[in-house]
């Protein structure tokens, strides 16, 4: 800039002294002439300031790198560029791979063990520039960009701002909460009702049979009858609405199930007999009976009453008198005086009968009815009496 600044003092000056002096002859010179020389000063600045760019240019061009060469030191190593050492490092790291879920990253206070990032790995600070062989100093740049490094790899970093090698300080920690307790299992609910029981599925059936619902009660009785074989009142319920129904041959089935199942099978071929004799059918309710043995009278009164029934509607009064005396003797009963005098005055023995009729009309637990007959039977007999 100084020698442009140089020639435009001289053009000035020129200018001046052509202005001021003589004219060449007395005369001045010629207007064309003075353009001409105007333009060859200006044609040369020209070319002498590109020349001067031209040189600089050339100059710095030597200093830079031919792209593709690399800069060989002394024994023909490669020279290492003026590296930062933070950028470096993050030249061996391999880029991270896509992650499809995205999550937040969270300030972890607790000192974790150093990564592979963080590991310290020997830097390059001796160049082999000039074959010197004094370690270079890092720059402040390359210091700085060596804290961020640090700070985003999570590792410690010395006051100074280079990386120590130290083990990092454990940050103290929260103490350690105590277990909380765990919380017991409820049970799970079942949205589904409960079945009833066959107790209360035979009071129901009670009830509704108690209402002339027999189907209903009939269905009620035969779950509880079909959950619990063995259940005596459910069968003895139903055996009573099959009867209702009329369904004899139902009723009969299952009295004889009754005596396979029944912990008690004894009340269920009693009441058997009985179906088998109001149907007529003598000889069936006498088989029934005889398939089991004499039970006590005080624990299967009605045993000996039916048999001495069959006997009597049989015609063999002795057999029924006998029955009849063996309940009389266990616990004497209006009923049971009745079939007596009945099965004496069937053998003809009418003083015997006139005797049991008497003791009838006596007894407390008499019904009018059977006191009217029993006193009619008497007058018939003549009032006769045991000789």
């Amino acid at each position: 800039m100084s020698l442009i600044n140089q020639m435009l003092k001289d053009i000035e000056q020129r200018k001046t002294a052509s202005k001021g002096g003589d004219p060449i002859g007395g005369l001045e010179a010629p207007v064309q002439e003075r353009k001409g020389a105007r333009w060859t000063l200006l044609a040369g600045l020209t070319i002498g300031v590109a020349l001067v760019c031209g040189a600089a240019g050339f100059f710095w061009g030597k200093t830079l790198p031919v792209a593709g060469q690399k800069e060989v030191g002394p024994g023909g190593a490669p020279v290492i560029p003026d590296v930062p050492e933070h950028m470096q490092k993050r030249r061996d790291v391999p880029a991270p791979k896509p992650s499809t879920v995205t999550e937040p990253a969270v300030a972890v206070a607790k000192a974790e063990p150093p990564t592979a990032l963080e590991e310290e790995k020997p830097a390059p600070d001796l160049l082999a520039v000039g074959g010197s062989s004094e370690p270079k100093k890092a720059s402040p740049s390359a210091t700085a960009g060596q804290g961020v490094a640090r700070s985003v790899a999570g590792a410690p970093e010395s006051p100074e701002g280079k990386s120590s090698t130290e083990a990092p300080r454990a940050v103290p920690s929260r103490p350690a909460e105590p277990p909380r307790p765990v919380p017991e299992e409820q049970p799970v609910l079942s949205k589904a009702v409960a079945e009833p029981s066959p107790a209360q599925q035979v009071e129901k059936a009670r009830r509704a049979f108690a209402v002339g619902k027999n189907s209903q009660a009939r269905i009620l009785a035969e779950k509880a009858l079909k959950r619990d074989p063995g259940f005596d009142s459910a069968r003895t319920l139903l055996v009573s609405i099959s009867v209702a129904q009329g369904k004899m041959g139902r009723a009969e089935t299952l009295l004889e199930e009754g005596m396979v199942h029944s912990s008690s099978p004894e009340s269920f071929r009693i009441r058997l007999a009985r179906m088998q004799l109001t149907q007529g059918r003598l000889k069936d309710a006498e088989t029934t009976l005889q398939g089991m043995d004499a039970p006590s009278p005080a624990s299967f009164p009605d045993w000996y009453a039916l048999s001495g029934r069959i006997h009597q509607q049989q015609g063999r009064y002795a057999d029924a008198a006998n029955q009849y005396r063996v309940l009389l003797t266990e616990k004497p009963q209006a009923r049971w005086w009745l079939g007596l005098a009945l099965a004496e005055e069937g053998q003809g023995r009418l003083a015997q009968a006139a005797q049991a009729y008497r003791a009838l009309v006596n007894h407390p637990s008499a019904s009018q009815r059977m006191k009217t007959f029993a006193e009619q039977r008497i007058t018939a007999l003549g009032g006769r009496t045991v000789q």
